[in-house]
């Protein structure tokens, strides 16, 4: 009786050390995956400032491109509204 006991006893232990390996297992992949995903941004984020600022006025550059269009082309419009 005692040493069915102890068999069970042993037995349920290994399913929880099992499981708590795995548990554990999972943890540190994904502790691992949002470390690399943190130390991506940070790469980005320490990114050089004059790139990043090159980008933005060349991304201003364009904008104003396709905005000047508009605004001329809405005087136009206006324009010819008036002198109707």
């Amino acid at each position: 009786m005692v040493a069915e006991e102890r068999r069970k006893d042993r037995e349920e232990f290994r399913a929880l050390w099992r499981d708590t390996r795995r548990q554990l297992n999972e943890l540190t992949i994904g502790i691992g995956e949002v470390n690399d995903g943190l130390i991506s941004r940070i790469a980005d984020t320490a990114e050089d400032p004059r790139a990043a600022a090159q980008r933005s006025r060349e991304r201003d550059r364009r904008l104003s491109e396709h905005i000047e269009p508009l605004v001329a082309a809405t005087g136009e419009y206006f324009d010819s509204q008036n002198r109707k």
